[in-house]
């Protein structure tokens, strides 16, 4: 019996230690993000965003997704062009998952693109999707890896100069 005590008091012991060392080692978002104006994975509102009045493009990607790094670097760099005519943010949903929740995701990358007023852009070469509710349009997406020209193109076509 006093050998069971001992192995359940050691035990816990160990497990109360490595779930402190856990919680002491947990990155925090500076270390995890790298640009923390462009990377907004842990500081997403897309309220505020809209509150901007700038179109917007947001991509929601993976570390782990091979299109999606290829990706983001164009984005970055869009984002920096069009700094204060246009909002680019990218938002990595393996280290976030619930960013993404109100948001039709089914692939990685999926990017998505509003006006400035915050409705979705309107385009006939995207996905658009519409609430079940009353049919009223809610988002405007694609599904897949874009070239820098292409992502151009529509900003032009939102208005952005």
């Amino acid at each position: 019996m006093k050998t069971k005590q001992k192995i359940l008091i050691l035990s816990t012991i160990i497990f109360i230690i490595v779930g402190i060392w856990f919680f002491k080692n947990k990155p925090t978002k500076e270390e995890v993000s790298d640009d923390s104006q462009f990377d907004i994975t842990y500081d997403f509102d897309i309220e505020k965003l809209k509150a901007n009045k700038l179109p917007m493009i947001i991509a929601f990607g993976s570390s782990s997704c091979v299109p999606c790094q290829e990706l983001k670097p164009i984005l970055q760099e869009l984002s920096k062009e069009y700094e204060n005519k246009a909002i680019i943010k990218f938002v990595d949903i393996s280290k976030n998952s619930d960013v993404a929740m109100d948001f039709p995701i089914k692939v990685v990358p999926t990017l998505f693109f509003f006006n400035k007023d915050g409705s979705p852009f309107e385009s006939d070469d995207l996905i658009m999707y519409s609430s079940k509710k009353d049919n009223k349009h809610i988002f405007t997406a694609y599904e897949g890896k874009l070239g820098k020209s292409y992502l151009e193109q529509i900003l032009k076509e939102m208005g952005v100069k």
